[in-house]
């Protein structure tokens, strides 16, 4: 009953984070996509050397185009943006080839990376929403790795509280591109919100519940 109720806060508080940015200007949804990208990029990135995937590590620069770009108009930042998801779409890791993809492009990083570069040039929140659903994923996975039993009560608690943290962590950012839209005071506390660390689960107890 309590993981029921644990799940039941968790669906119902991502539901009203995503009728939020769904609900923000072009822009801003945009800012929401990038921002869960470099957070899952940033974690990428602490893998050693030898474990990361060069395929994975070009949309770096992606990323870093978004934010150029949502700190102000860059015809060239917007024509590079655009070749590069050309490019993507018609190469050999697409997702539009589905199985006949190279692997890599439905890893978490990149994932969230293409729905940004998406929500950008499509002005899509519906994809905006897709890239921040991937860090909601993300912490679901990490729980899983930090538990010997998926399936034992305490785990479950684990993923449901990961996965509020991440959703908080998206619910606050929004939060302040309702406040101030785009600025460069509330791009700089975006950065600061995604790239806060993720709490150790010993010191937040086991409560599903509790953001604290």
């Amino acid at each position: 009953m309590e993981e029921q109720q644990g799940r039941q806060a968790a669906r119902r508080e991502w539901r009203t984070t995503t009728d939020h940015i769904m609900a923000l200007p072009d822009r801003a949804a945009v800012a929401i996509a990038v921002g869960a990208a470099q957070r899952l990029m940033d974690e990428y990135l602490g893998l050693p050397e030898e474990n990361r995937n060069s395929f994975i590590l070009g949309w770096r620069l992606v990323l870093e185009l978004l934010w150029k770009l949502l700190s102000g108009e860059s015809p060239d930042a917007d024509k590079e943006l655009r070749q590069r998801m050309e490019q993507y779409f018609s190469g050999p890791y697409s997702y539009l080839l589905a199985d006949d993809a190279l692997p890599g492009s439905d890893e978490n990083a990149p994932a969230a990376a293409i729905y940004a570069a998406e929500a950008y040039c499509n002005q899509s929140a519906t994809s905006a929403c897709a890239a921040a659903q991937r860090l909601v994923d993300a912490a679901s996975q990490n729980a899983d790795r930090r538990s010997d039993d998926p399936m034992s009560t305490e785990a479950k608690a684990m993923r449901i509280r990961f996965e509020l943290e991440e959703i908080r962590r998206i619910a606050g950012a929004v939060a302040v591109l309702e406040r101030q839209g785009i600025t460069d005071g509330s791009l700089g506390e975006l950065h600061a919100i995604f790239a806060r660390p993720m709490r150790d689960e010993k010191e937040k107890g086991t409560d599903p519940f509790s953001d604290k």
